[in-house]
């Protein structure tokens, strides 16, 4: 992530937190908001949201939004996702696969089409970046 970006995504961070919705519901009950975005985006905390999951939320905090729409994985991630894992995973199969999204990935998930479009493509790339075994 380049310099500006990083900014960016900081700047827009701070628009999550200081949003109408945010302010009203979220900013005094730290479950509520994690709970919020777990079941939106898989994840505990907004800093591990993409830029472009960031405009969204804002958008949606600040009422401009309707509904927080999330491109679910497409099937041709989850194969080749599990390709790169049976090449490159020390522990083979879907249960290593998930149990390395969720350490190495930070992203809890219970199966892979519990995976955005977005989480999946962060998913292949730390897959990519593996050694082979």
């Amino acid at each position: 992530m380049t310099k500006k970006q990083k900014n960016y995504k900081k700047a827009l961070l701070k628009l999550v937190h200081t949003s109408k919705m945010y302010k009203e519901v979220y900013a005094n009950d730290r479950e509520l908001w994690e709970e919020f975005l777990k079941s939106n985006y898989g994840v505990k905390s907004s800093k591990f949201l993409s830029i472009s999951e960031l405009k969204v939320l804002v958008d949606f905090l600040n009422y401009k939004r309707s509904s927080i729409v999330v491109e679910p994985i497409t099937n041709n991630q989850k194969r080749y996702m599990l390709y790169l894992w049976e090449k490159k995973g020390k522990i083979k199969g879907i249960f290593g696969l998930l149990k390395f999204i969720q350490k190495r990935m930070g992203i809890n998930v219970i199966k892979l089409d519990d995976l955005s479009k977005e989480q999946a493509t962060k998913v292949i790339v730390g897959l990519e970046k593996l050694p082979v075994q």
